[in-house]
Formats: structure tokens, C-alpha cells, sequence
């Protein structure tokens, strides 16, 4: 090329690449100044911010020009740097675009998880940047960076190297594009054709099904503008380098100049070219030019009216008719957990421990389990074909020779007549692995916990079994096991949606379950807790016969109810319910072992499992047992002893098992061995916990609780419950707007950091079995300060919960959609600011304020955004909640269930307490109040006279919320209560 094509090129590529670095630049400093902290966490913004800062670095890299020494010396070494600076971060650059591509397809199509995306946005350009750092050092290395005809890079003489090490990858990304935009366009059309089989029952069923389309074809057109700006960049790159090639292996003179203008003009614009996009103004751009093509044409569509109808109104619009639930129907279940000990099952084992006849619904938990394909597949033909596996999960590995000790799994077989009522949903994150640490936040699956949650008629079911920390270890694995019940309920996602709900909270009932390996405390000497065991079985057989053991399983495995009863000391937390504790302390035989049974004092001290029930313990401990014996005469010293393996030098798997493979692991085992004098007391390591909202509590009748002696395979003893649940078999009613809304918050019991810490220290280790210098790093761990609330920033209302909700899967797709836009929605997304006005049945007066909704110009009527409406989550400041309350509009179907969930978040929007709320309560609260049947539930006149503007007519009801966090309890909030059907005005 002449001197001057050179000079233009040169200037070309300077102005470009500044321009480009400018608008790059204000980009990055929109992200870090303009969006909030919640909007920069959006993993869309995060992938963008990404991508703009790759384009920078590149455009930076246009400023360096080259210099090339004549005489085919070597390439200066500013020369080398702007070859190896450019190579990095345009690769970077081009191959996010790919990422960016992928990150949406599993954003909209597959519908992954947001907040596992957005995690994985920085480790994932970390990765990148150092493949490509990698790459350039080779090509350094290998002297492959010098003069590429237009500036520094791969040089000319190597085109093959060029095409292969980086035009390759264009083409790569090229085509993942396509495919992603492809694919995110069926998934749009897919739930457009799944929606029109069926005719919606109301406007807003309509509208969330419109708008979850519409964010699908909005991140459908923002990939199609990257698409076409990458494509249009990089094309004429490609045509360059092309004609280069030719002409280097051909010996052909084709002109050069054109194709290498065009490739100096448009790849350092490339930054400049996104920046339009991420301001908005290509999009006004096409918004213009739609506006002026289409004027004129009306595009109104007519929206139904169901949900006006007034008939039947009462209070707040609810009628007694809310409330029939139709024909009533029992359902009984069978839910049990047997760690394997490695064994398989064989026929005798099954038709010791599963009942085949009385149950409609089977859970079965193993842990340790090696031949898990096997099981099921025994388990099977024992139940017969008259059940359906329904579901499935399992995490764990069966490589002994890496430490692991087989399978932790769930099986759930349902009656064939009650199969077609079982409705699976997606769980969004239902394993949780516990084990060793494995380095960069993963961890080992020998020990944790799977789950499974699904509707079952009316109800909502979650299922969990578990296996905790092992080894008895003092205090250390005390506080390690504890840890695990709060991470299992923290961790575990068992809905489609995510937003930092406890799996206990949002489900009717959940049943955990497993080997949570809780010792029994305080027993230097495992002869002590033989004695308390054999006085209870003697205890035990005065009252039922010699013959107790064999006679309580039959009694299970029948259906028949334990009418044990038990009376303990109170259970932090469980006051607040009006719940009766559950674990037997003085007045049941075995109630001397609870005493020292560490889940029990975990329990008692509200370190774990807040809320949960277990049903009475009236069976000996389950582990450790001695292989090859079954059931024993517990009254008999001699037969005692033998049942149960006492001293840790017959076997030490278990100390290995934790560690998995780990040396140290196991030589602390071995230095925990030599402090407990050898010694391993029986414990109650195999336990069912049981949680049920508070209102639907009644639905569940826990029958019966026991061990299966029969079974001698493992060095555990399989433990089952029964229980029977009230269904009702209605058919689903249509959706309508309900408005919640909260005044006069109060927390009660809110307990400074440092006192909850020293009660939690003396209630749980204040014995001699836990001696100081015990505990090494599982310490307790509270925020600082005088009250837990000092680090609560936000008040977060999730309604409807995500099993109640009808319109579940619209918010999601639409949520991901528009998490996926992040700050990049339309300027012309009309629904996005459009208000839908509604009118309060039973308001006379007043008006509503709060950050959610506006009152209008008629004092009865309410507007809320179109796009909050499509949410089912409000959030306001702790400081705005607590003086002026908080309202929420949602759709919601009253046959579904009418719950939901309150949580308290700190300035990183982490969950730091929550607790459900029993919205049915509330409706029959006002049901009754404004009959004048139940007065003592109105809230005070003062908090009446308080609330006037926001419940004008209709009285509000005063509840309170027990709020924990994983279990743990934390305290309670008083507040007072109002919950109408509003009628949507058009």
C-alpha cells in the first residue's frame, strides 16, 4: 500500500477506536454511577459490563500504531506489545459475545437459575482472560506477533495461524448466535401455542402471559442488534484477512486497500456500536421509524372481564363461598430413611421394613446406598404394580477408593388412582452437597441433602432426606451438624423461583428426614446410657407386653395412631405458634435418653429446626447396631449389650468417611477417638422432623413413629412415620386480585447479637462432654452490634408463595427475561408503565399509600404498575415498612392456597430473616370481626384509629410472624393485617 492508504488507515483506526473508547467508557461509568447496587448485581448488566470492558481494552490497544523495522529485522517491542494487548481482549471481546448469547438462551429457554448465572459471570471472564493470556504468551513465545499489514498482531506471513487461532472462533460465535436466537425464538412461539389450547379465566392471566411473550421477544431483539453488529464488525475483517491469504499462498495481486479500509473502519467501532444499543438509542431509533410506519393502525385488544364480578361480596370481598373446599378425602403416607451401610436390599429386608397395602403415597430416603439402581428397582417389585415412581433425585458417588460411601437418595411411589394428582414442578437448586471441602467453593457429596417438592391434590409437599457431618467429635461436629440443618433449609430451592426462600416456608408441609447423625451428650461411659436404655425398655414393657417392639411395628406399618403423649420444657419459637413441643423429656420411658440427645437440645435453644415437630421417640437408639442382630430383648442386660457397638477401636470408617481420603481428616478423628476413651454411646441419629403451615397444620395427622428392629443389614436401623393427609379433590378456581396490606410492625424478641450468642454457648455447650478446646473453626458466627436488626436494609413480601402461585410460570419466564434486559429495557416498553387501576369493595374512605401503589382520584380505587402487578414480590426500606407500612397487589387463586412470605434483607440482598404468613387466617378474621363473632381479634383501637387511611371500613386483623433463618430461630413480629379481593376497573 502507498503512504497514503497507510496514513488513512492509521488515522481511520485512531479516531475509531477513541470513539469507540469513548462511548465504552461511558457505558462502564453509567454501570458504576447511574444503576443502583440491586441493577448492577443483574447478571445482564453484569454480562454487558463485561463485554464493554473487554471493547475498551481493545480500543486502547489501536492507540499504541506499530512500528516495523526495515530490513526484516525482528518487530520493535512496542510493535510486540499492541500484537499481544490486541490479541487478548479482541478474543475476549468476541468470544463473550458467545457468552452472552448462552447466558440468555439459559436465562429464557432453559429458565436456569438468575442468581447462578450471575455468579458465574465473573468466574467465567476470568477464565476466558486467562485462556486467552495463555494463548498470546505462546505466540510470544513462539515469536508468531509482529506486522499484520494494518497494525501488530498475528503477522501477515502466518494467515493460517490467523484464521485458526481467532477467525475461528468469529465463526464459532457466529453460529452460537443464530442458534441461541433461534432457539429463544421457538421458546416464545412454544409458549404462545401451549397458551392458546386453553382459553385464560381472567385479564391478568392474559396480560402476565403477554408480558412473560413479550420479554422473550424483547431479549430476542436485543440479541438479533448484537447479532448484526457483531456480524457487520467482523465481516469485513473476515473478507480481509481472506483476501490476504489468496494472495499469500496464490501469488495473486488482488487490491487489498478496500477490504482493509473497511476492516480499520468498523471493528474498532465495535464498542461505540453497543453503546448505542445500551443507551437506547437504536431502539428509539426503530421505535421511531415503527411509529411513523405503522400510524394509524390500532392495535387495542379487547380484555376479558371475569374477575369484575361483584355478586357475593362480603367482607373485602370475601364470601363463606371462598372457603368451601369441596369433598374431603383422606390420604395416608409413608415416609421412612435407612442409612445402608453399603448393603443392597434383598427381598427379606423389603418386606420387613415396607408395608405394601395402606398407603397411598411412599417416600423412601436411603443414605450410603451402593447399589441404588438395584434398590429402586427392588423396591418396585416389592410395592407391586399397583405404584407409579413419581419422582426421583439423588447426589453421591459410588468410588469407595475416593472416600465415598455410596448414594444419598429419594424415591417417591405413588398409588396408581393418586399418581394423576401428583404435579412435579421444577426445582431450581434441589441438591445441596455438605461434604469435604474441594476447593473454589465446591463441595464433596458424601455428606448433604436431596429434596423434592410437588403438589398432591391441594396440598404442597416438600421432601427431604439428609446425611449430616458424622463422627460423635465433641462440640465441633456438634455445631458442624447444626450448621448443616441450617444450610439444608437455606440452600435448598425446591421451586421454580428463587428468592432466597427457606424450603420450609413455602410449602404446606415439609418433611426432612434422614441420618442426622445428633449424638446422645454427656456419656463418657456408654454403660450410662445402656442403663437408661434398658430401664426405659422395661418401662416400655410393663406397658405394652413382653413382646413391645414387634407389637409398636405392626402398629405402624397398620396405620393405627400412637396415642403417646409427651410434656417438655418449651422449644424457642414454638410458643409463638401455639404449638405443643414434641420431644419427650420426663414423662415418656426413653425421655431420660432425649434428655442428653443433641438435636433435642439444638432444638430447645432454637439453634436448628425451629417449627419443626417430631413425633414422640419410643424406640431404642438406632445407631450404632450391631450387624446380623435384629430385634433383641432391650429388658435383658445381656441382649443390650450385644445389640449395640460401643467401642469405636472395631471400626473407624466412620472418622474416614468425613474426611474422603483426607490423612488429617482422619488423624483427627483418631485424636477425637482418644479423647472420648474409646467410647460410642447409642445415639438417635435417624430422625423425621415435620413442618406444617400454621393454618394447614390440621390437615396433617402424624399416626405413628418407630424404628424397624427386624431389619439387621446395616449398622443403622431404618425409622418410618406415618401420617395422614386431608385433601380436597377441587377443581381449580379462577385467579383473582387480592391486596395485602400491613401497618403497625413491631418485632418482639429480637435478642441483641452478643446475648443470643452467650445463650446459644451456655444452653448448648455448658456440659463436660463439650470441653474447652473442643471447638475448632465452626464457631458461632452474628452479625455485630445490639440488635439483629442493624444490618436489615429491606422488608421483602413474596405473594403469592410459588406453589400457591397460578401465575407462576409467566413471572418467571418474565422475571428471567427481565433480569436477563437488565438496564437495557425498551424506552418504548409501554407495559412497563402502564397503571391498572382497581377499585376496594369494601373501602368507604381513605386512600392508599405506599411504594407500591397510588390512590386516584376516587378514594375506593388503587393503581399499581403494570409491570409490579406482574410481579409477585414487593420490597420497600426497613425504615419506610416500619413507618408507614407496606402494600402488595398480586394475583392469586384461592384453591391453590393463600400464603405469604415476609423477609428481612440486608444492603447485599441477602436474606437474614423471614417467616410465612397465614393469609386465610386474616380473611376469616374479617370475616368474623364485621360479624361481630370475634371481637378479640380486631386490633387495638389505637392501632385501628393508626391504620384508618390505609383500611378504611374494614377492620384490620393483628398477627404475628416467627421469623428464623434455616431453622434457626431469631425472634417475632407483630403486625396488623388487611387482605381484600380488589375488582379491576377498565
Amino acid at each position: 500500500m502507498s503512504e497514503k492508504q497507510d496514513l488513512a488507515l492509521q488515522v481511520t483506526m485512531i479516531v475509531n477506536s477513541t470513539i469507540s473508547a469513548a462511548g465504552c467508557l461511558l457505558v462502564l461509568l453509567s454501570y458504576w454511577l447511574v444503576l443502583k447496587q440491586h441493577e448492577r448485581k443483574q447478571f445482564g448488566n453484569r454480562l454487558v459490563a463485561v463485554e464493554v470492558f473487554f471493547e475498551f481494552m481493545a480500543a486502547v490497544s489501536y492507540w499504541f500504531g506499530y512500528q516495523v523495522p526495515d530490513g526484516g529485522q525482528d518487530p520493535s517491542v512496542m510493535c510486540q506489545f499492541q500484537a499481544f494487548w490486541m490479541y487478548v481482549w479482541e478474543t475476549c471481546s468476541v468470544v463473550w459475545i458467545g457468552v452472552m448469547a448462552l447466558s440468555f438462551y439459559f436465562a429464557v429457554v432453559r429458565q436456569t437459575d438468575t442468581h447462578w448465572l450471575r455468579r458465574c459471570v465473573y468466574w467465567e471472564a476470568g477464565a476466558l482472560f486467562v485462556m486467552c493470556l495463555a494463548v498470546a504468551f505462546v505466540l510470544f513465545a513462539t515469536g508468531y506477533l509482529g506486522d499484520a499489514g494494518i497494525w501488530c498482531w498475528i503477522p501477515s506471513s502466518a494467515p493460517v495461524l490467523q484464521l485458526s487461532l481467532f477467525y475461528s472462533l468469529v465463526v464459532a460465535t457466529w453460529v452460537v448466535c443464530v442458534v441461541c436466537l433461534v432457539a429463544v425464538g421457538r421458546s416464545g412461539k412454544d409458549v404462545e401455542s401451549s397458551h392458546s389450547t386453553h382459553d385464560p379465566a381472567t385479564t391478568s392471566e392474559i396480560e402476565a402471559k403477554e408480558a412473560s411473550q413479550a420479554s422473550s421477544k424483547a431479549v430476542m431483539s436485543r440479541m438479533y442488534k448484537y447479532i448484526i453488529i457483531f456480524q457487520s464488525v467482523w465481516i469485513f475483517a473476515i473478507m480481509n484477512r481472506t483476501v490476504g491469504t489468496i494472495n499469500f499462498y496464490a501469488g495473486t495481486d488482488i487490491n487489498q486497500f478496500p477490504f482493509s479500509y473497511l476492516h480499520t473502519f468498523f471493528v474498532p467501532l465495535q464498542g461505540f456500536f453497543n453503546s448505542l444499543v445500551y443507551f437506547g438509542v437504536v431502539d428509539s431509533f426503530l421505535a421511531s421509524c415503527s411509529s411513523f410506519c405503522c400510524a394509524g393502525r390500532s392495535t387495542t385488544r379487547p380484555l376479558a372481564n371475569h374477575e369484575n364480578s361483584r355478586g357475593g361480596m362480603t367482607a373485602g370481598g370475601w364470601s363463606e363461598a371462598d372457603f368451601d373446599v369441596g369433598e374431603v378425602q383422606k390420604r395416608s403416607i409413608f415416609v421412612t430413611t435407612f442409612n445402608l451401610g453399603e448393603a443392597g436390599l434383598t427381598p427379606e429386608v423389603l418386606a420387613a421394613w415396607l408395608p405394601t397395602h395402606g398407603f397411598n403415597l411412599y417416600v423412601i430416603g436411603v443414605q450410603e446406598s451402593m447399589t441404588l439402581a438395584e434398590d429402586r428397582a427392588a423396591i418396585q417389585t416389592h410395592l407391586g404394580n399397583d405404584f407409579i415412581e413419581v419422582g426421583r433425585n439423588e447426589i453421591g458417588s459410588t468410588v469407595g477408593s475416593l472416600g465415598f460411601h455410596g448414594m444419598i437418595a429419594l424415591t417417591v411411589f405413588a398409588h396408581y388412582g393418586d399418581a394423576i394428582h401428583v404435579r412435579l414442578g421444577k426445582a431450581m437448586r434441589p441438591n445441596v452437597n455438605m461434604g469435604k471441602s474441594m476447593g473454589g467453593g465446591i463441595k464433596a457429596p458424601n455428606k448433604g441433602a436431596v429434596g423434592m417438592g410437588f403438589n398432591f391434590y391441594d396440598s404442597s409437599l416438600a421432601f427431604v432426606t439428609a446425611h449430616f457431618s458424622s463422627d460423635s467429635g465433641g462440640k465441633t461436629r456438634f455445631e458442624q451438624r447444626n450448621s448443616n440443618a441450617v444450610e439444608l433449609l437455606s440452600a435448598m430451592v425446591l421451586t421454580a423461583q428463587d428468592q432466597g426462600m427457606n424450603a420450609h416456608c413455602v410449602h404446606h408441609h415439609t418433611f426432612v428426614f434422614g441420618d442426622f447423625n445428633y449424638r446422645t451428650a454427656d456419656f463418657n461411659d456408654p454403660a450410662d446410657i445402656l442403663n437408661r436404655i434398658h430401664s426405659a425398655a422395661r418401662e416400655e414393657s410393663k406397658q405394652a407386653g413382653p413382646a413391645w417392639r414387634e407389637r409398636r411395628w405392626r402398629q405402624l406399618v397398620s396405620g393405627s395412631t400412637d396415642e403417646a403423649t409427651c410434656l417438655v420444657g418449651p422449644i424457642v419459637g414454638d410458643e409463638a405458634r401455639g404449638k405443643k413441643t414434641s420431644f419427650c423429656d420426663q414423662v415418656l420411658p426413653f425421655g431420660t435418653v432425649l434428655r442428653h440427645d443433641e438435636l433435642t437440645r439444638a432444638r430447645v435453644h432454637g439453634a436448628c429446626f425451629s417449627g419443626f415437630e417430631e413425633m414422640p421417640i419410643r424406640f431404642p437408639p438406632t445407631f450404632r447396631r450391631t450387624l446380623g442382630i435384629g430385634t433383641v430383648d432391650y429388658t435383658s442386660r445381656d441382649e443390650l449389650s450385644k445389640a449395640y457397638v460401643i467401642n469405636l477401636d472395631q471400626d473407624n470408617e466412620e472418622n474416614e468417611e468425613d474426611g474422603v481420603g483426607d490423612p488429617k481428616s482422619a488423624l483427627e478423628g483418631q485424636q477425637t477417638v482418644q479423647r472420648k476413651k474409646n467410647s460410642r454411646p447409642p445415639s438417635y441419629t435417624d430422625r423425621i422432623a415435620v413442618n406444617s403451615l400454621e393454618d394447614v397444620s390440621p390437615c396433617l395427622d402424624l399416626k405413628s413413629y418407630d424404628a424397624c428392629d427386624a431389619v439387621q443389614i446395616s449398622d443403622h436401623k431404618p425409622v418410618a412415620l406415618t401420617a395422614t393427609l386431608t385433601v380436597h379433590d377441587t377443581p381449580r378456581s379462577s385467579t383473582f386480585p387480592v391486596e395485602v396490606r400491613m401497618t403497625s410492625p413491631r418485632f418482639i424478641g429480637l435478642e441483641g447479637a452478643d446475648a443470643a450468642k452467650e445463650r446459644l454457648e451456655k444452653g448448648l455447650y455448658d456440659t463436660e462432654y463439650y470441653r474447652p478446646g473442643a471447638c475448632s473453626k465452626h464457631q458461632l458466627e452474628f452479625e455485630s452490634g445490639d440488635s439483629r436488626l442493624d444490618c436489615v436494609s429491606f422488608v421483602r413480601f413474596v405473594f403469592p408463595i410459588p406453589p400457591e402461585d397460578p401465575l407462576l410460570r409467566d413471572r418467571v419466564g418474565f422475571g428471567s427475561a427481565d433480569e436477563t434486559l437488565g438496564a437495557y429495557r425498551r424506552k418504548s416498553d409501554g407495559d412497563g408503565r402502564k397503571s391498572v387501576m382497581f377499585e376496594r369493595p369494601s373501602s368507604s374512605g381513605g386512600s392508599s399509600s405506599s411504594s407500591s401503589s397510588s390512590s386516584s382520584s376516587s378514594s375506593s380505587s388503587v393503581a399499581i404498575s403494570q409491570r409490579d402487578l406482574l410481579s409477585n414480590i414487593q420490597q420497600v426500606p426497613i425504615g419506610e415498612f416500619m413507618s408507614e407500612g407496606l402494600s402488595a397487589i398480586s394475583d392469586v387463586c384461592a384453591s391453590n392456597g393463600l400464603h405469604g412470605l415476609m423477609q428481612l434483607t440486608d444492603h447485599e440482598d441477602v436474606v437474614v430473616a423471614q417467616g410465612p404468613i397465614c393469609l386465610r387466617e386474616v380473611i376469616r378474621g374479617h370475616l368474623l370481626s364485621l360479624n361481630g363473632s370475634n371481637e378479640q381479634r380486631r386490633a387495638p383501637e389505637s392501632q385501628v384509629e393508626e391504620t384508618a387511611q390505609v383500611s378504611a371500613g374494614l377492620p384490620p386483623i393483628s398477627t404475628e410472624i416467627v421469623l428464623s433463618s434455616g431453622g434457626q430461630f431469631l425472634g417475632r413480629m407483630a403486625i396488623s393485617l388487611v387482605c381484600e379481593k380488589l375488582i379491576r376497573l377498565h
